[in-house]
């Protein structure tokens, strides 16, 4: 016999160790692996599987036909690479992430819109590369608005601008004199309505019929255009707290005479001060017209002598108006807004008038000054 060990199949070298077999490298089936054992390349006829394997819950899974494989966590220090699937309920597309539900998409892309939301086909909410956010309604419940160092909005409502610019016709006046024709006037029962120090002094006596208005003439339909109108009010008498009576400050014209204000088939939007009881409580009140008296609010808030108060009325269109006020040093009110019996039409005038409702008590106001813009 002329062969020797080299000859013969994976024979051992002089360390006694088996030289591996050339070309098939054989199977192994059910061969486990000891702990700090290590293997080499393993190639699958079909797939490896941990032992506690249960489909998208423990364990891992891979698939050696199909590729598929199914891990219970993974750390990747590397990249990631995917151009479909999902991942958190969006879709990979190739350049963007998207989810559909309940009528709804998000889309976060790198396209010319960075981020899309809303219903699906009409976003509400998008976000352009170049930074322009572009939305159908925005709430913002605290913090500050700054536009680079030349505007700022505070949580308050208190704007800071550089330099502002209105389309908007303003006009204002604080009463320096109210004989002048520009100004109506109506007195009776020893009323009076004349300038202050405090600016229109409308003064009714302590006269059972005694009442005081003023019309301030503007030229044109006073409800057109949305306005704005505002006045500074201040109760002035130490007796305006005996008695009753009544002051309103508003838009359009009412009919006022010593025994009170007559409301029905009148248009009119404004401030209410109903004296009664010791206490002067203020309302909002409008009307278009209808012989009921017009729409009224519950009370704003109440005065005292001596007390001043803001009043910002502003008009929404024809769907209804905003009421406001600032009593003494206080904030701004939250708006009051009542969306019936709306004026639309038919007036031209400011309207100021207090009277004491047939009580011989003096009503003592002032009004300090007051605007109209539209």
């Amino acid at each position: 016999m002329t062969d020797d060990y080299s000859t013969i199949d994976s024979p051992y070298d002089a360390l006694l160790t088996r030289v591996p077999l050339d070309g098939d490298n054989g199977n192994v089936n059910n061969q486990p692996v000891k702990s700090g054992g290590n293997m080499a390349d393993i190639y699958v006829d079909t797939f490896i599987k941990s032992t506690n394997y249960a489909p998208k819950t423990t364990g891992f899974y891979i698939d050696g036909l199909s590729g598929h494989a199914e891990f219970c966590d993974v750390y990747v220090a590397g990249n990631i690479q995917a151009i479909t699937g999902q991942i958190g309920g969006f879709a990979i597309g190739a350049t963007n992430l998207s989810v559909v539900a309940g009528g709804n998409t998000v889309t976060i892309s790198s396209g010319t819109t960075a981020f899309a939301a809303g219903p699906t086909g009409s976003p509400t909410v998008t976000i352009s590369q170049a930074g322009l956010l572009t939305v159908s309604n925005i709430n913002i419940t605290g913090g500050t608005i700054n536009i680079g160092t030349n505007a700022k909005i505070d949580a308050s409502g208190n704007a800071t601008f550089i330099g502002i610019s209105s389309l908007n016709v303003k006009t204002t006046t604080d009463f320096e004199n109210v004989a002048n024709a520009r100004f109506g006037k109506a007195t009776g029962g020893g009323g009076t309505a004349t300038t202050t120090t405090y600016g229109l002094g409308l003064q009714p006596t302590n006269s059972a019929t005694a009442f005081a208005a003023v019309t301030w003439f503007q030229n044109y339909d006073i409800f057109a255009n949305s306005p704005t109108f505002s006045a500074v009010v201040r109760i002035v008498s130490s007796d305006s707290m005996g008695g009753q009576g009544t002051l309103f400050v508003g838009l359009g014209t009412i009919t006022t005479t010593g025994g009170g204000n007559t409301w029905s088939g009148k248009k009119f939007c404004g401030f209410e001060f109903e004296k009664a009881g010791g206490s002067i409580s203020v309302y909002a009140r409008q009307n278009d017209g209808n012989g009921d008296g017009g729409a009224i609010s519950g009370v704003l808030t109440t005065v005292s002598d001596l007390d001043s108060i803001d009043l910002i009325l502003k008009m929404n269109g024809s769907s209804s108006i905003d009421y406001y006020f600032r009593k003494n040093t206080g904030s701004i009110s939250a708006a009051t807004n009542i969306a019936t019996r709306v004026p639309t039409s038919g007036e031209t005038d400011a309207y100021f008038s207090v009277n004491n409702r047939s009580t011989a008590y003096d009503f003592n106001v002032a009004i300090v000054s007051a605007s109209y813009e539209r």
